[in-house]
């Protein structure tokens, strides 16, 4: 499979880092043990987070 270019804005990838710190405040607010599928839940948004915002660096020293 071939890297297509991305279609989503710098716009669009920070509101969406900005529903994944929420997501994720929510899921650390959460006191007591959590469950296999709370913490693949979890895992999986910090790495999307993490992935959307070294996309967004990228564009940013590329537009330099």
């Amino acid at each position: 499979m071939t890297a297509k270019s991305n279609s989503l804005t710098k716009s669009d990838i920070r509101e969406i880092i900005s529903h994944l710190e929420d997501s994720l405040t929510v899921l650390n607010r959460r006191s007591g043990h959590m469950s296999a599928g709370e913490l693949s839940l979890k895992s999986m948004l910090g790495a999307l987070k993490r992935e959307l915002e070294a996309q967004l660096r990228n564009r940013s020293e590329h537009e330099e």
